[in-house]
C-alpha cells in the first residue's frame, strides 16, 4: 500500500480514526513488452491511473477472459498514444480487471482493486512504551515491549479495504473478523492483507514494534479520532502503567488517559491549526502545562470548555492521573461522558469509569 501524507509529521501514540478528505494518488503502470508492471495495483476513488508504453503497441481495455466490458475504459498505446490516464470514478468497486486486446491471449493482463477506505473504531493501548511514529493520517506505529497490550476496532466501509502490518518481536498480531468469528495470526514480518466490508478486532501483546496502514474513506467521513482539521492530537509518550484509550458515540471522540504509576509521566501534544480551538476537558490527580496560554479548568470539573491556543499544547500527566478530552465538537446534542445514562456528565460516571479501569481481555 502507497502512504499519503495530508498533515506531514502527524504523530498519534496509540489511537487514530480515519474519516477525511484525502488526496488523490497518481500510479503509473509500463506495458512493457507483453506484461503490464505492475500487473496488480491498489487504488481509491478519485485516483488517477496512468498507463505509459514502453515498447509495442497495446491497449488497455477493461473485461475478463479477453472479452471488454465496455464499463470503464478502452484505450490505444502505441507511438501516437503513448500514455493513457483514467481517474478511478467514486462508485468503483471490487475488482476491476483489464487486458492488452491484441496480447490477452498471451497472458497480458492486469487488475485494478479498489480500496474503498477503512476507519478506527476505537483503540487502547497498555505497556511499557507507547510511542507513535506516523508520516500521514493512515499510518500507526505502537512500541509495546514485553508486557504492553494493543487492541482496536476496525471498520472497512465498503466492499473491501487494504492494511499493510509491519510485526516485529516475539508475539504476533490477531486479526478477528467480528462478523464470522474467524481469527488469522500474524507473527513477525511484513503483510499486505485484503479484508471484506465489515468490522474487525486487532490484538496484539509483547511485540518490539507494530506498524499499520490502511486507506481513508475518499470523502468526509462521520468519524474521526484526529479531531477534524482544526484540532489534531500530534504524539503521546507513555510509560509502563499507561492506559490510554477512545471512544465514539454520536459522531463525537473522547480521548481517556490514565496512569497508575506514581513515578512516571505522559506526556500528550495536540496542534490547534489555524486558530485556537475549544474542546471539552476533564481531569483528575495530577495535570499540568507548561503551554503559554493554556488556562487549565478546575480538577474534577465536568466537560468543562478549554481554549487550545494556535499551534502545539502539551498536557503532562502523572501521579495517577487521568483526563478525558474531546477531540472534535460533534452534536450539540451529544453527551460523551454520560455513562450511565442519566442525561448529565458527572462523579458518578466517573466512578464507573475508574471501576473498569485497564484494557479488556
Amino acid at each position: 500500500m502507497t502512504k499519503r501524507s495530508k498533515h506531514v509529521g502527524i504523530a498519534i501514540g496509540v489511537l487514530l480514526s480515519m474519516g477525511g478528505v484525502v488526496e488523490a494518488e497518481t500510479h503509473i503502470v509500463e506495458a512493457v513488452g507483453l506484461n503490464f508492471i505492475p500487473q496488480v495495483i491498489i487504488v481509491r476513488p478519485g485516483d488517477t491511473v496512468r498507463w505509459e508504453r514502453v515498447s509495442m503497441n497495446h491497449t488497455v481495455t477493461s473485461g475478463l477472459s479477453c472479452v471488454p466490458d465496455g464499463v470503464y475504459f478502452d484505450a490505444p498505446l502505441n507511438a501516437s498514444n503513448p500514455v493513457f490516464e483514467w481517474v478511478v470514478p467514486d462508485d468503483a468497486s471490487g475488482v476491476i480487471p483489464y487486458f492488452c486486446a491484441p496480447h490477452c491471449g498471451l497472458g497480458m493482463t492486469g487488475t485494478i482493486s479498489i480500496d474503498e477506505g477503512a476507519f478506527v473504531r476505537f483503540s487502547a493501548v497498555q505497556g511499557e512504551s507507547v510511542i507513535g511514529d506516523f508520516e500521514d493520517e493512515s499510518t500507526l506505529a505502537v512500541t509495546l515491549g514485553d508486557a504492553g497490550r494493543f487492541h482496536m476496532g476496525f471498520e472497512v466501509t465498503g466492499e473491501q479495504a487494504f492494511f499493510t502490518a509491519v510485526v516485529a518481536g516475539t508475539g504476533s498480531l490477531a486479526i478477528r473478523d467480528i462478523g464470522d468469528g474467524t481469527t488469522s495470526s500474524f507473527p513477525a514480518g511484513t503483510y499486505t492483507v485484503p479484508l471484506s466490508g465489515g468490522s474487525y478486532g486487532f490484538f496484539a501483546k509483547e511485540l518490539t514494534s507494530l506498524s499499520l496502514s490502511w486507506g481513508q474513506p475518499s470523502s468526509s467521513g462521520s468519524s474521526s479520532l484526529l479531531g477534524g482539521s482544526d484540532f489534531i492530537p500530534r504524539s503521546i509518550t507513555a510509560p509502563d502503567g499507561a492506559s490510554i484509550w477512545s471512544t465514539t458515540e454520536r459522531d463525537v471522540e473522547t480521548m481517556w488517559v490514565g496512569t497508575t504509576n506514581e513515578s512516571s509521566t505522559i506526556n500528550v501534544a495536540f496542534e490547534a491549526t489555524g486558530s485556537s480551538v475549544d474542546r471539552n476537558l476533564m481531569w483528575v490527580g495530577d495535570l499540568s502545562t507548561t503551554t503559554s496560554g493554556l488556562s487549565l479548568p478546575p480538577e474534577a470539573s465536568d466537560e468543562f470548555s478549554t481554549t487550545f491556543p494556535l499551534g502545539e499544547s502539551v498536557l503532562t500527566l502523572g501521579q495517577n492521573g487521568f483526563f478525558s478530552i474531546q477531540l472534535n465538537n460533534g452534536s450539540e446534542s451529544s453527551c460523551v461522558g454520560d455513562l450511565n445514562d442519566d442525561g448529565i456528565v458527572n462523579g458518578a460516571d466517573l466512578t464507573l469509569l475508574l471501576g473498569a479501569w485497564g484494557i479488556c481481555p
